[in-house]
């Protein structure tokens, strides 16, 4: 990102239903089985929102590391969108929706920080066809589902 190689990047710290046990937070049981007891098990609820938190805190590094970090334009959270989300909105249930989506940086392209907006009954897609044309790919559409981009501009 430094060298203005790429603007592209994926960072997983994990699938939901991955197996991986996030020993070094003291847990003994597995992600996907934390993620469909937290429901039931105050224990599995307390361990799975450590791993959120984890997860989180590696997202809250990352963009301090783009923020602190100049270029040309300003710092490269300005000219870089990070985000972060789930594929589960109801993991007990395997359920997609409600999905959250957290995104940083990107004001270098007019993407507007500090709110909470709401997209009802809309594919979320549609927020990737707008991340696309926030690279200026220019996008006809992103899979089968996406109706046009969603307004990241305005509060």
């Amino acid at each position: 990102l430094q060298c203005d190689y790429t603007r592209l990047m994926t960072f997983m710290t994990g699938a939901s239903t991955a197996v991986t046990v996030y020993d070094w937070l003291g847990h003994s049981l597995d992600h996907h089985t934390l993620s469909h007891n937290w429901a039931f098990d105050s224990g599995a609820e307390r361990e799975l929102k450590e791993v959120y938190a984890w997860q989180v805190g590696r997202y809250v590094d990352l963009c301090e590391k783009l923020a602190d970090t100049e270029d040309e334009h300003g710092s490269l959270l300005d000219r870089t969108v990070v985000t972060l989300m789930s594929e589960f909105g109801e993991s007990n249930l395997h359920q997609a929706e409600p999905l959250t989506f957290l995104l940083a940086g990107g004001e270098g392209g007019g993407i507007v920080q500090g709110h909470h907006r709401v997209f009802n009954n809309q594919p979320h897609s549609n927020l990737w066809v707008s991340l696309l044309e926030f690279l200026e790919c220019n996008p006809t559409g992103f899979g089968t589902t996406s109706t046009g981009p969603v307004d990241l501009s305005s509060s």
